[in-house]
């Protein structure tokens, strides 16, 4: 935070995920978006079918949109991977209305296609 405040850089590429959920929270309490976001441009990078899950209820909770908003979309564009996973299981049972709300914007994409 401080090499931040002072340089106007962060390098995260080093920093593991658990490090960089860290950092969004020390961004969020001394009120700093600008690494917030590098954090969430970090993260994004490092989006898979096994973590994607685990992402967006983090982007969630830590109202970390542009991170939600590319989960969204990531599992919107790749259903059928990820909605056949455990994680995504255990989402739906641990955080109804989050895994409710990915299914409707899956729902309204297909009928969009449709149109």
């Amino acid at each position: 935070m401080l090499i931040f405040i002072h340089s106007g850089s962060i390098l995260l590429q080093d920093l593991t995920t658990k490090d960089i959920s860290d950092v969004i929270q020390l961004a969020e309490k001394y009120g700093i978006p600008a690494i917030k976001t590098l954090c969430e441009q970090n993260l994004i990078s490092r989006v898979s079918p096994t973590n994607i899950i685990e992402y967006l209820e983090f982007a969630d909770f830590h109202q970390a949109n542009y991170l939600y908003e590319y989960c969204f979309d990531y599992v919107t564009e790749n259903r059928c991977e990820v909605l056949d996973t455990e994680p995504w299981a255990a989402l739906t049972a641990r955080n109804p209305r989050l895994s409710t709300s990915m299914l409707e914007r899956i729902i309204r994409s297909d009928l969009s296609l449709h149109q």
